[in-house]
């Protein structure tokens, strides 16, 4: 067996052809691996990007795509059916894009700072009925919108976000909201037939299941794993409610102008 081709380097050591070749080999992964990792990089990215806050995608089985466009759908109807002057009361994570999408006024936006101000907004969620229109009428406000994922069980939704809401405003005003009147006596929070009767009449219960039990998709009564506590029907002529594909979420949007004699 003829020996190994060697080659003498500049500082005096002895390296084969073998070890050479096994070196430029090792490199050639490296470099194909690093390009493979920026590949895989770029197209989760792109993938976790692509898609705006306002339209989300979710994929279904057989890798389709469902687009829920929703949010943009309630903002298009509020530009479209509400007046130039309409002020706007949600809770601030919808603030900007009622501001941008919508053109209305709107209480308060993504821009936290004033936090007296955001817990005055967030006590008017989880008012009772004797002093819902009152602290509507202080804020001076014309419509509210809420976003409910009851119909998906989406759980980014406001009723979701509803415990922030009180304990923000029990905060500043600890004498009129009490976080523990929401809970169940079990501790629980609950928005079912077991929940307390401080959440069955909040303005966000009655907002978000304001005829929900109505409401059919494909002829087929809405999916919920719990019943609610109350299907609020509401007065039909007072209210105007716009449901974006109700396939995917419930969005409402309530005059209160003026609905004290139909509270």
């Amino acid at each position: 067996k003829p020996p190994p081709v060697q080659d003498e380097n500049e500082d005096g050591t002895v390296t084969t052809r073998q070890e050479e070749s096994s070196i430029s080999i090792i490199i050639m992964t490296l470099l194909a691996l690093l390009s493979l990792f920026a590949f895989h990089c770029t197209w989760i990215t792109s993938s976790a990007y692509s898609s705006p806050s306002i339209v989300l995608a979710t994929g279904g089985h057989g890798g389709t795509r469902h687009i829920l466009d929703d949010f943009r759908e309630a903002y298009f109807w509020l530009n479209q059916n509400t007046d130039d002057l309409s002020r706007v009361m949600s809770w601030w994570d919808y603030g900007y894009q009622i501001a941008g999408m919508a053109n209305r006024t709107t209480l308060v936006d993504n821009n936290t700072w004033n936090n007296s101000h955001i817990a005055l907004v967030g006590k008017a969620w989880p008012v009772t009925k004797k002093t819902r229109i009152k602290s509507c009428r202080i804020l001076d406000v014309d419509y509210i919108l809420v976003i409910f994922g009851g119909m998906i069980g989406y759980s980014g939704d406001d009723i979701n976000k509803f415990l922030w809401m009180v304990r923000i405003a029990e905060g500043e005003h600890p004498q009129d909201i009490q976080e523990g009147r929401y809970f169940t006596a079990e501790g629980e929070y609950r928005v079912d037939g077991r929940a307390s009767q401080t959440m069955l009449d909040s303005l966000m219960y009655k907002m978000c299941y304001y005829r929900y039990g109505e409401v059919t998709v494909d002829t087929v009564s809405p999916p919920a794993s719990t019943e609610p506590g109350i299907c609020y029907r509401g007065p039909g002529r007072s209210t105007e409610v716009h449901r974006g594909g109700l396939h995917h979420n419930q969005l409402a949007c309530q005059n209160i102008q003026g609905k004290e004699a139909n509270e």
